[in-house]
Parts: structure tokens; C-alpha cells; sequence
């Protein structure tokens, strides 16, 4: 088991089991503060405030992430703190980061973010490397956006041993609103050493206070929802997937935005 996690690093704290589209909605003009887990350059459209996501893996407690995110607008961008812990007691991942994102013009957004990870099992190995990501999004027009994001594209390594290091991991990743109610995202991702993955990701408004989110994972044929509402300056969501050997892990998320009160992102919708 530990062979597999030294040759895993990082995969835990980027890709969501639960919910792995939790940050599709990156792919917008107006995207939520989690969209910055998705693609960096998002964060040069997102509202101040703070985010919290955890997950439980299959329902085992030693497969819990939790993740928070904060947000603010700064040096006419916007800008980030992130931190990522998966694990439990015996067996710990945990990543911190800064992030700095601005728009070149109306329909270009780029970001940066600059990351230290650790590991950590208990009695065998504690281990830390700094890491980078970056994030580019195009919005050739106001309904369709699409963007490229890579997580540690050099570097990362634990050790002296080329083989102990970070996975290195790219998406590239499209949105279209169809309507002030519906919107749709895919894209696809490549893990260093892991096949190619794609994720369909479906998400419509249901009324000021109301939405659903449903979606699919090609590489494990893993289905997920998600509902969640609006109030005042708060948005919750209760999220949660299936995969077809190993069962269900659910997950919560929490917004909170700092300036205005949270609504449905559409101007007219029904009560």
C-alpha cells in the first residue's frame, strides 16, 4: 500500500473523489470561489469570500479531504490562499499555496500559484517539495469559455530518486450556457502515468434559492450529483458520487461571499 502512495503523490488533494466537478463552473464569466481548484485564472473573476469542501471517501474516515479556499480582489486582480489535507493520523497530505490571477482584456484571464506540499506517514517518511501551476481561460464569447490548466509542470521532487515526486497533472476544459438555467462543461485531464480522463459535468437552476448538478468520470465510470441553495451570503451544497466497485463518497461544501448576498446567477428565474 505504501508503494502506491509514494508513486501517487498529489492525486488525493487534486482530484476530488466525491464531487470531481467541483470547480467546472471555472468555465463561466462569473465562476464561484471553488472554480479556482479547477483552473487558477479563474480567480480573476471571483467574488471575495471563502470556501469550504470536505469529502469522505467511500465512507472511511482515513480517506477524508478537507480543503478551504479564500479570496480577494487585489492589485487589479484577484488573489488566493488555499490549503489541502487528505489523510488521517498515520498517513497525511497536506498542501499550501498563494495564488495571483488578473484579466488581460474582456476575454482573456491568466493566474499563477505557487504551492509547498507535504507528506507524511507516520514512523516511515515525512517529505515536502514547493510546486507552481498555471492557468490560462478564453472567453471568445459571453456564452462559451475554455481553458488550460497545469499542476506542477517541472520539479516537485521529494528526493534524489527520479521516481519521488509529485505527479505532474494538465486539463484542458470547455463551458457553454445554453440559457440563464442551463449550463454544461467538459473536460479532460492526464495524471502523469495514468490514463487520460474525461468529465461531463451538467448544471441548471431550478429557481432563486435552488440548483442541481449531476456528472460523469470516464476512467472509472464514477456518476455524481449535487444539490445545493442560495441565502443571503451563503451557499451550501451536499454532494455525492458513485463508483461502481467501491461505492459512494459524499461530500459538503460551503461559500461564503464577503461583499454581497449570493443569488442565483441569472437575473429572472422563478421564485
Amino acid at each position: 500500500m505504501w508503494l502506491f502512495w509514494i508513486r501517487a503523490y498529489a492525486q488525493a488533494l487534486r482530484v476530488p473523489r466525491a464531487s470531481p466537478g467541483i470547480g467546472c463552473q471555472a468555465y463561466k464569466k462569473e465562476p464561484d470561489i471553488f472554480s479556482a481548484a479547477e483552473n487558477v485564472a479563474a480567480l480573476a473573476r471571483i467574488e471575495p469570500g471563502i470556501g469550504i469542501y470536505s469529502e469522505r471517501n467511500y465512507f472511511l474516515s482515513p480517506l477524508q479531504l478537507f480543503s478551504a479556499f479564500a479570496a480577494s480582489h487585489a492589485f487589479g486582480g484577484g488573489a488566493g490562499i488555499f490549503l489541502n489535507h487528505f489523510g488521517y493520523k498515520n498517513f497525511q497530505e497536506v498542501e499550501a499555496g498563494l495564488a495571483y490571477a488578473k484579466n488581460l482584456g474582456p476575454k482573456l484571464s491568466i493566474g499563477a500559484k505557487f504551492n509547498y506540499y507535504s507528506l507524511r506517514i507516520r514512523g516511515y517518511v515525512s517529505k515536502g517539495t514547493p510546486n507552481a501551476e498555471l492557468g490560462i481561460l478564453f472567453f471568445p464569447t459571453s456564452r462559451f469559455a475554455a481553458g488550460f490548466d497545469i499542476y506542477n509542470p517541472v520539479g516537485g521532487h521529494l528526493s534524489n530518486n527520479a521516481d519521488d515526486k509529485l505527479a505532474s497533472l494538465i486539463r484542458l476544459g470547455m463551458g457553454y450556457v445554453f440559457n440563464p438555467f442551463f449550463f454544461l462543461s467538459l473536460s479532460v485531464q492526464k495524471i502523469e502515468k495514468q490514463p487520460v480522463a474525461g468529465l461531463l459535468s451538467l448544471h441548471y437552476v431550478l429557481n432563486k434559492y435552488l440548483f442541481l448538478q449531476a456528472g460523469f468520470q470516464t476512467t472509472t465510470s464514477m456518476l455524481w450529483m449535487a444539490g445545493g441553495c442560495w441565502l443571503k451570503k451563503f451557499r451550501l451544497d451536499l454532494r455525492v458520487s458513485r463508483h461502481p466497485m467501491l461505492g459512494y463518497s459524499t461530500a459538503i461544501a460551503l461559500l461564503y461571499s464577503f461583499k454581497k448576498e449570493i443569488a442565483a446567477p441569472v437575473n429572472e428565474v422563478p421564485e
